[in-house]
C-alpha cells in the first residue's frame, strides 16, 4: 500500500463561523463573535514530529488546549479526524478547571492523519478549526490493513456554475494504492453514485447536472477500495450555483420605431426569440458566459456582435441599418 510521508504540523485553518448542522457552516450574526479556536494540540502517543507512532485502531490520547481569548466562552470541543466536516464531528466537553479537553481516537489508516478541533460555546457557535497532523505507523495495529484515505475533492473548471448548467469535479485518491473507486453526492450524504478511478491510486471525473438550487451547496465522496467492502472517511467540497440570467431588449429601426418579426440568435446553445410587435425580444434561463448575437429580419443580417451576459442580466436595444447604407453585417449560420 502507497502512502505519501507529509511533516506533521500544527496549523489554524480558518473557516466560517457556524453551528454543527448538516450542510456548510454558517456565518454569526452580525454583531455576535464566535469563540476562539484553541491554543494548541499536542499528544505524547502521537506526536506532530513526522515520527510514525501507534497503528491502525491504536487508540491515542490528545490534549486540547483552551483559547488565549476569553476561554470560558467554550462549553464543548467538537473534533473529526480527517474528514474536517463538521457533521461528521464528535464533541467532548471542555474541563472546568482549565476549560481544555482530553480527546481519544484511534486512527482508520496508516500514514498521514488529520485532527480537526473546533471550539464551541453555549449558543453553538463554532470558531475557526485547528488542524494537528501526525503520522501513523504502517502495517501495525489491530485495525491493519487501514482504510482508504478521504479523497481530496476538486473544480478544474472552477466552483461557480450557473442554475442549470454543469459542475465538474474530480475525486483524487491521492496515491492511496487501495483506492480504486469513489461514492459521492451533491447537497446530501446519501453517497448514491459512483464512478471508478482511472487507475488504482488515482483520480476520477465527473460532469454533472446541478439543477436549479442556487447558492453555496455541498458534494460529499468517499474513497472505496478494490473489493468494496473497506471505505474511508467522509470528504467535503463546496460549489456555488449562480441564478439564471436573461437578456432582454428592443430593436429599432434607424427613426426609432419597433421592428417585429426579428430573429435573435444566441450561440452556443442557438437559443432563439423573435420581437414582438413593440419590438421587444426576452431571453430567460441563460447560463451566464460569452455568446454571439445574431438578428435577422426577413432576409436581412441586420445584426451580428458578441457579448459577456453576467449574472446580472443585461439590456441590449438592437438597431436596424437603413438599406444601402453600406454592408450588411454577416450572420453565420
Amino acid at each position: 500500500m502507497s502512502r505519501r510521508g507529509w511533516t506533521a504540523t500544527v496549523a489554524a485553518v480558518m473557516l466560517v463561523a457556524g453551528v454543527i448542522t448538516p450542510g456548510p457552516a454558517t456565518a454569526a450574526p452580525s454583531g455576535i463573535t464566535p469563540p476562539s479556536p484553541p491554543s494548541s494540540v499536542s499528544s505524547d502517543d502521537y506526536p506532530n514530529d513526522g515520527t510514525p507512532s501507534g497503528g491502525v485502531d491504536v487508540t491515542g490520547t490528545f490534549e486540547v488546549t483552551a483559547p488565549a481569548v476569553r476561554p470560558g466562552k467554550v462549553k464543548e470541543y467538537a473534533y473529526s479526524l480527517d474528514s474536517g466536516v463538521l457533521i461528521a464531528a464528535e464533541t467532548v466537553p471542555a474541563r472546568t478547571s482549565d476549560r481544555g479537553a482530553t480527546i481519544s481516537v484511534s486512527p482508520k489508516h496508516d500514514g498521514i492523519n488529520v485532527l480537526w478541533v473546533w471550539s464551541r460555546d453555549r449558543a453553538g457557535r463554532i470558531s475557526a478549526p485547528v488542524t494537528y497532523r501526525f503520522t501513523v505507523r504502517a502495517d501495525s495495529g489491530p485495525g491493519y490493513p487501514a482504510v482508504p484515505l478521504p479523497p481530496a475533492i476538486t473544480f478544474p473548471n472552477g466552483s461557480e456554475v450557473s442554475a442549470g448548467g454543469q459542475l465538474t469535479v474530480t475525486f483524487d485518491a491521492e496515491g492511496d494504492t487501495d483506492v480504486t473507486s469513489f461514492r459521492y453526492s451533491i447537497d446530501g450524504t446519501g453517497l448514491g453514485s459512483t464512478v471508478p478511478a482511472i487507475s488504482a491510486g488515482g483520480s476520477a471525473t465527473v460532469v454533472l447536472d446541478v439543477g436549479n438550487v442556487s447558492g453555496s451547496r455541498p458534494i460529499y465522496a468517499v474513497a472505496v477500495d478494490d473489493n468494496g467492502s473497506r471505505v474511508s472517511g467522509l470528504s467535503q467540497g463546496e460549489f456555488t450555483v449562480l441564478p439564471a440570467t436573461s437578456l432582454a431588449g428592443t430593436v429599432w429601426d434607424a427613426y426609432f420605431l419597433p421592428q417585429a418579426g426579428a430573429v435573435i440568435t444566441l450561440r452556443p446553445g442557438d437559443h432563439q426569440a423573435t420581437s414582438g410587435a413593440d419590438g421587444g425580444y426576452a431571453f430567460t434561463d441563460l447560463t451566464r458566459g460569452a455568446y454571439t448575437v445574431t438578428a435577422t429580419l426577413g432576409d436581412r443580417c441586420v445584426a451580428s456582435f458578441a457579448l459577456e451576459i453576467d449574472s446580472q442580466g443585461q439590456t441590449v436595444d438592437i438597431f436596424v441599418p437603413p438599406v444601402g447604407e453600406g454592408s450588411d453585417p454577416i450572420c453565420s449560420d
